[in-house]
């Protein structure tokens, strides 16, 4: 299990031409995790996500959210909306 060889891609999208970033797609992955798995049926239910810091809905320490703005240039509002509306598109 930990001797599988692993690739790492830059999550700055260098060309920011409009499109949802690399590293926004990344995020917005992992927090609909917990929905595919049938373990929540809404991205706020999964109490070991960290999309509860990021869209403000908590105020814990599970990461850092002003440093994952700033570091990735993604605005918080766009990012809470792509949330939304990428569950909606994965859940039709």
């Amino acid at each position: 299990m930990f001797q599988q060889q692993t690739k790492a891609k830059e999550l700055i999208d260098k060309n920011n031409n409009n499109t949802i970033s690399y590293a926004s797609i990344c995020a917005h992955y992992i927090h609909q995790n917990p929905l595919r798995a049938n373990l929540a049926t809404d991205l706020a239910q999964w109490k070991f996500s960290s999309y509860l810091d990021l869209a403000g809905l908590r105020n814990g320490s599970l990461c850092n959210r002003k440093l994952f703005f700033d570091f990735t240039g993604i605005k918080e509002d766009e990012f809470i909306e792509e949330s939304k509306a990428m569950v909606s598109k994965d859940r039709l």
